[in-house]
């Protein structure tokens, strides 16, 4: 789990949130869900998870889909597109631009990624 400080354990509430939001990052996900699960007020969960986490929620998922991702490329041979769907970053026609446009471990291109294999996912991993 990803948190901004990791000397400062998170509260049970944020941790169980973030361990939903990993479970279901290949879903679609609401913040409403998110701050329920929380048992908080939607501005109260977004304030907290950003203290406590470092990230915004979305931010978050978005890391956790992406490190996903990149375990797909490595992994598998599967196309970007049925990647990006399994880890809930696009479907179907949705732009897969989350997924080809972040660059991971100075890469940006999946492709790439996916021939640099394991050293590029371990080092991505470290950051």
């Amino acid at each position: 789990m990803l948190r901004k400080d990791a000397s400062t354990p998170l509260t049970e509430r944020i941790e169980a949130a973030a361990r939903w939001l990993e479970a279901h990052s290949d879903q679609p996900i609401s913040i409403v869900d998110a701050a329920r699960v929380a048992a908080m007020s939607q501005r109260n969960f977004l304030r907290r998870f950003k203290l406590e986490v470092g990230l915004s929620p979305s931010d978050y998922l978005l890391k956790v889909r992406l490190d996903m991702s990149c375990r797909f490329l490595v992994e598998t041979s599967l196309p970007v597109d049925k990647i990006a769907r399994r880890c809930g970053i696009g479907n179907g026609g949705c732009e897969l631009s989350p997924l080809r446009s972040q660059t991971v471990f100075g890469i940006k291109a999946p492709g790439t990624f996916r021939r640099l294999g394991a050293a590029s996912f371990s080092a991505y991993r470290r950051q």
